[in-house]
């Protein structure tokens, strides 16, 4: 560990703490990306492997799955090994998986990989959160979050974009190589998930290079910024108190309320490009736009979501700069959604509806992260990871719940019943954030010493 204790405080900190932040922002970039750029494959992956409809929905919601039920086991992960090195080596072994996944033979070896890329993903942003809680003080972290996701939203967008023309210039390629046009598309959705996988590799060992997880162990922070952060979170061999958080209401409120914002937020994902289809007739080239729409705009509520809870948490304290900014938001998006069901016949109005929730939910993950930072404490990945547990589960049960509501007979009033189920689930959502509450702590503070 290096530390440049010699220095004056009092002079000007260094800024690696920004340097940290792109890294993980990077990370998060790739995560997202890896996660959805199977998605754009559809009709080239069932056609060369042969899959029924019904395989390929398993296929896509398997990540969801594994990825839920690994959030706590992850978060863990980094306060045993290292937040840091945990992320770099997740980092690596999901790229790998990725890579894997455009080798698949078929449905099983596929299957298995979307599995594989569910658990490894599942500990990024609880890890993520524990380094910007080592790198950023309480007054910025909001900002700092916030620019972490925002690389996840990138990568999401770049995925919707990037992809396609990627595969066409693969196969152009092969082509090009005198191979037929069968070898080029069954070739082609395979080379780009290989060198996706391959670029993500390279960056994690990058990152395992050069990120460490506090001021103190980098060579290039001087003493004003480790002070300006404070105190490294201590990496423990103490179990998870899974006694107090299951104890503890806030913890539950704060599940409660990642289960019911993603059982509203993934019909994005899920479900709209379906009803694009056939509300709406959109060309292929129209829907990719419009899908990409609410991604694209979620990028500035995420900025603006860091700004507020930061400027309200100085004014109110960390018990309403969490709670209040955050239920405001998703009141607005249950609202919004309630103006996707009154618009559901026009088009444009239902998009820029659409677009409001997406970017009120992007504006609520700033004080959801650091509310999970607040309470904490040393288990602060661990927490995160409680609250993503809960929010991808809701993301698993969406498209099955909100199928229930959706008639055979595709009409407006179908698609109603969809809307009008989202909004009543961002509205309870918050409701519930009303009563979190930022001060209560999984682990006390230790008293302060008498001088």
């Amino acid at each position: 560990m290096t530390t440049n204790s010699q220095e004056s405080p009092s002079q000007k900190p260094t800024g690696i703490r920004f340097r940290m932040m792109f890294f993980t922002m990077c990370v998060a970039f790739f995560m997202y990306n890896d996660r959805a750029c199977l998605a754009q494959f559809s009709t080239e992956v069932k056609r060369d492997l042969g899959l029924s409809p019904g395989q390929w929905d398993w296929v896509l919601s398997a990540f969801f799955w594994s990825y839920a039920l690994a959030q706590v086991p992850a978060g863990l992960l980094g306060v045993r090994l290292g937040f840091t090195r945990t992320l770099g080596m997740l980092l690596i072994l999901w790229s790998f998986f990725t890579a894997v996944s455009g080798m698949a033979a078929g449905f099983a070896a596929l299957l298995a990989a979307r599995l594989a890329i569910g658990v490894t993903e599942a500990g990024a942003y609880p890890n993520s959160a524990a380094i910007i809680r080592n790198w950023f003080p309480v007054a910025s972290r909001g900002r700092a979050n916030s620019i972490v996701a925002l690389g996840g939203r990138l990568g999401w967008a770049c995925s919707q974009f990037v992809t396609p023309l990627l595969m066409v210039l693969f196969i152009s390629i092969i082509l090009g190589l005198g191979n037929s046009t069968e070898t080029a598309n069954k070739y082609g959705w395979r080379l780009v998930m290989i060198f996706f996988g391959l670029i993500g590799i390279i960056w994690g060992f990058f990152y395992l290079r050069l990120a460490k997880d506090h001021p103190t162990e980098h060579p290039a922070s001087n003493a004003a910024e480790a002070a300006l952060v404070g105190p490294s979170t201590k990496l423990s061999q103490d179990p998870f108190p899974w006694k107090t958080i299951l104890s503890s209401y806030s913890m539950w409120i704060y599940g409660f309320i990642q289960f019911a914002i993603n059982v509203g937020w993934v019909f994005l994902i899920t479900k709209l490009p379906q009803m694009l289809d056939e509300l709406f007739r959109v060309s292929a080239a129209q829907r990719g736009v419009y899908s990409a729409l609410p991604a694209m705009v979620s990028v500035l509520g995420l900025f603006l979501g860091g700004i507020t809870t930061d400027y309200v948490g100085k004014r109110m304290g960390v018990r309403w700069g969490r709670s209040l900014p955050l239920a405001f938001v998703l009141f607005l998006a249950s609202l919004a959604y309630l103006g996707a069901y009154w618009w559901i016949g026009s088009l444009i109005p239902l998009m820029i509806m659409l677009c409001i929730v997406s970017l009120s939910s992007d504006l609520g993950n700033p004080p959801l992260w650091a509310f999970s930072q607040d309470v904490g404490g040393k288990f602060a990945g661990a927490a995160l990871g409680w609250g993503n547990m809960w929010g991808n589960l809701g993301a698993a049960v969406s498209p099955v719940a909100l199928g229930l509501l959706w008639s055979k007979t595709i009409t407006h009033n179908g698609w109603n019943l969809i809307m009008l189920a989202c909004a009543i689930s961002y509205a309870l959502a918050g409701i519930s954030a009303l009563f979190l509450n930022a001060n209560h702590k999984l682990i006390a503070d230790p008293p302060m010493k008498a001088r």
